[in-house]
């Protein structure tokens, strides 16, 4: 096993490093070697056939000369016999002698069929086997009886011998067809068996005839050989019946063959069992001349039988050699026929198929790989055919992406830049919020210090204003006091004024009544003048006190109102002290909480600056990514942009849109859309063509059906409504961009396959209203399986549903059966 797995292995190794032609002309070298070996083995086999059965023919004339030889060889005993019955003592010499001298014609003849054909090393036998005939011709009349007899004998054995060896050396003892080996018995043993046994008993039989006195021993010798006679008749009546049964037929000399030596038989019996002589010689001899020319005629028939079996054998395998040439030559040529229409079809389909695949390997997809038929390269191809289309699809895809991509790479970018500089900006005024934010931080706490302060110095002013108000109530009690103590004077001033009103009327009359009384009274008058004086002093200071006591007492009032006064303002200050040192402490609060906050806002804002700061950062990594984005998008669409699809790509179908509006801009709407609706024009492109909507959504340009120019677009068949409605509000949300273009990703109906597609149409507004655009089909590889002819779970409308109708195969079987309208909802029907 290892040793054919290495000798496998070698084989397959060296059959990968041939090119196919070395493979195929091994293969026809294996299979026309084979073939021909075979044709050598069936020329061989049909040539020794041939060989063999002319070598049968050969020994079958040789047989024949025997025959003949044997044949005479029984005449002459005949004879021999019928002349020694006619007349004991002489014999008729001149039949003895005709048939003396054609024994010795067909014994020359025998030598010369053996000498003469490609038997030839038998010619010593031959001679051995003619010399006791020879010894026959040499005047058998002078011959005894007896010694003739076993002359004949002699000469009868040594041509069966030579016979059977002729036989054995021509190769008619191993002929294996069963009626060739049957005839051959017939002919080699029996029928010479059968002829001298004949010739032999018919002699017995004259040689009793020829005296009157014939023994019992001669008789029963006579009996003997008819009994023999009967019983090879009978064998060779067996062997005729087995060559029937192998499919020969009877000679048609045989019944007459048998009769005859039958009938010689019998009336030999008849004549020796007889005490006297049952039958005359000549009739007997006559009887047995019969049964050997029947025996001759029957061996000539069996001969030319078995010489037209050998011929018929040898034009036959020489027809069958002719055949098996032919047959083989035909196989050859057949082969090699199939072999180099296999090589050809093989060699050209392949060299197709890498002429497609190098094409493909070039970037060249758009062109279709078809390999015809349908073997394994054809099935090679379909699978070729299906990956170039894939691929196509693929890179289409790709080639789209990379365009969405590069559109949206530099959107990003742009807004990057954007972004970066709004960072930026946001980074400057969060560092100037964080200084503001710091300096307000240090002014609340400022503040905040300065309302602990006037809180404190509110505090000691509440004190003071306390005690303030404490001394007040002090002071407005002493004023009461005093108040009182000057009423009190005034009282007692009263009482003064009183005593001195009183004294001065005491004087005045002490006076008046000194002044009466004259001298005497002059001093108590004087006196009473002192004392008015000072009664009127006391009045007037009295008065004065009065005075004063009134003018303190008003003042003192006064100062007591203003001391209330005073007193209400400090118990309201000291409320109002009171309430602001709650305030100024709630204040104060608020501003500790507040400076706090600020604290903790102004952590935030740093925080905030870090990670705007981190979010700068972000933008500019962000900007870098977009910068390498837009550069591997350029890059991938560089590496695709050299292959040639069999669909359009994204910015192929953007290109077409902006040569469009160009067109548009150049020439007006009427002119340039009769180009668009062109269905093979220029601007028809594998899958792209331009199409067009107006704000009404009736349809302006449709490249691929132009026929469907003027419809509204719902009632395309190529979309359910939902369909419809996404696609124009997508379309409209671009066209209310400042820019009005830009690109729709939506689902469809292919116009020409009604399979669901996913696709991307790039649109410009028109300067009229509307749109127009190109679509190219996304996803081609996962879309391109079988698919329902519609989208079917949302209702079509009448439009759609008999544009549907229109593209079925069956449209005109259901126009001639139902109206159109019955055909399209049956065909809805059925269809779902």
């Amino acid at each position: 096993m290892p040793l054919i797995k290495a000798v496998l292995r070698y084989a397959f190794e060296g059959m990968r490093n041939r090119p196919l032609s070395h493979k195929v002309g091994a293969l026809v070298v294996a299979m026309v070697l084979p073939l021909l070996l075979l044709l050598v083995l069936e020329w061989q086999q049909h040539q020794r056939l041939i060989e063999f059965s002319r070598k049968e023919l050969q020994g079958l004339a040789v047989v024949e000369r025997v025959a003949d030889v044997a044949t005479h060889v029984e005449r002459l005993r005949g004879a021999v016999a019928a002349a020694a019955a006619r007349d004991p003592n002489a014999a008729a010499p001149v039949a003895v002698d005709v048939h003396a001298k054609a024994l010795t014609q067909s014994a020359q003849a025998l030598r010369a069929a053996v000498a003469n054909g490609e038997l030839a090393d038998l010619s010593k036998e031959v001679d051995l086997a003619l010399q006791p005939v020879a010894r026959l011709t040499q005047d058998p009349q002078s011959m005894a009886r007896q010694q003739f007899e076993a002359s004949h004998s002699r000469a009868a054995a040594s041509l069966k011998d030579f016979n059977l060896r002729v036989a054995e050396r021509a190769g008619l003892l191993f002929d294996p067809d069963a009626q060739s080996y049957f005839l051959m018995d017939m002919l080699v043993e029996r029928l010479l068996v059968l002829l001298e046994s004949s010739g032999r008993s018919t002699a017995a039989t004259l040689g009793v005839l020829s005296t009157t006195e014939a023994s019992p021993a001669d008789r029963e010798r006579a009996l003997a050989l008819l009994q023999h006679t009967r019983e090879h008749l009978l064998h060779v009546r067996g062997r005729l019946e087995a060559l029937r049964r192998s499919g020969g037929e009877l000679p048609g000399q045989w019944p007459d063959s048998y009769r005859q030596v039958d009938e010689s038989a019998q009336l030999a019996r008849a004549a020796v069992s007889g005490e006297t002589h049952a039958a005359d010689p000549k009739e007997v001899a006559a009887a047995g001349g019969r049964a050997l020319h029947a025996v001759e005629l029957l061996h000539a028939e069996l001969l030319r039988e078995l010489r037209g079996l050998l011929e018929a054998r040898v034009q036959q395998e020489g027809f069958m050699q002719l055949v098996s040439t032919l047959l083989v030559v035909l196989a050859v040529l057949l082969s090699s026929t199939i072999a180099w229409v296999f090589f050809r079809s093989f060699v050209g389909s392949t060299k197709a198929l890498v002429k497609d695949l190098e094409l493909a390997s070039r970037g060249n997809l758009s062109i279709p790989v078809e390999i015809r038929g349908r073997d394994e390269v054809a099935h090679m191809g379909q699978l070729v055919e299906l990956l170039c289309r894939n691929m196509s699809a693929l890179v289409a895809d790709i080639r789209t992406s990379a365009t969405r991509l590069g559109e949206a790479g530099q959107t990003v970018a742009s807004e990057g830049v954007a972004l970066a500089r709004r960072t930026d900006a946001q980074a400057h005024s969060l560092r100037q919020s964080v200084e503001v934010m710091e300096h307000l931080v240090g002014q609340v706490t400022t503040t905040a210090d300065g309302i602990q302060q006037i809180t404190e110095l509110t505090e000691s002013l509440h004190e003071q204003a306390t005690a303030g108000n404490m001394a007040m109530m002090t002071a407005v009690q002493s004023i009461d006091c005093l108040q009182a103590s000057a009423k009190r004077v005034a009282e007692i001033n009263g009482v003064i004024d009183d005593i001195a009103f009183e004294t001065n009327l005491v004087a005045l009359n002490a006076s008046v009544e000194a002044a009466k009384s004259g001298e005497s009274g002059r001093g108590f008058a004087v006196v009473a003048a002192e004392i008015r004086q000072l009664a009127q002093r006391c009045v007037a200071a009295a008065a004065e006190v009065r005075d004063l006591i009134d003018t303190t007492n008003s003042q003192v009032d006064v100062t007591s109102t203003h001391v209330q006064t005073v007193g209400g303002s400090l118990i309201g200050l000291q409320t109002g002290l009171e309430q602001a040192l709650g305030r100024l402490r709630l204040i104060t609060n608020a501003s500790a909480e507040q400076s706090a906050g600020l604290e903790e806002v102004s952590a935030e804002i740093l925080s905030l600056q870090g990670l705007t700061q981190e979010g700068a950062a972000a933008v500019a990594r962000c900007e870098v990514a977009a910068a390498s984005l837009l550069g591997q998008a350029s890059s991938l669409s560089k590496s695709v942009k050299a292959v040639r699809l069999r669909q359009g790509g994204a910015d192929e179908a953007k290109a077409m849109v902006l040569h469009a509006r160009d067109l548009v801009a150049a020439v007006g709407w009427e002119n340039a859309a009769d180009e668009f609706n062109e269905e093979h024009g220029p601007w028809h492109d594998r899958g792209m063509y331009i199409f067009a909507w107006d704000d009404e959504g009736v349809c302006l340009a449709y490249g691929v059906k132009p026929q469907w120019v003027g419809r509204n677009i719902y009632e395309f068949p190529n979309g359910s409504i939902d369909m419809v409605e996404d696609f124009l509000q997508k379309a409209f949300a671009i066209l209310s961009t400042p820019e009005r273009e830009g690109w729709v990703d939506y689902r469809q109906l292919d116009a020409n396959t009604m399979v669901p597609v996913a696709k991307s149409a790039y649109i410009v507004g028109l300067a009229g209203g509307g749109f127009m655009g190109c679509s190219v089909v996304r996803n081609a590889a996962e879309e391109s399986v079988d698919a329902p002819c519609a989208d079917l779970t949302e209702p079509l409308t009448p439009a759609q549903a008999e544009a549907l109708c229109a593209s079925c195969d069956q449209a005109d079987v259901c126009a001639g059966q139902t109206p159109a309208s019955s055909a399209a909802e049956r065909h809805t029907a059925e269809t779902v």
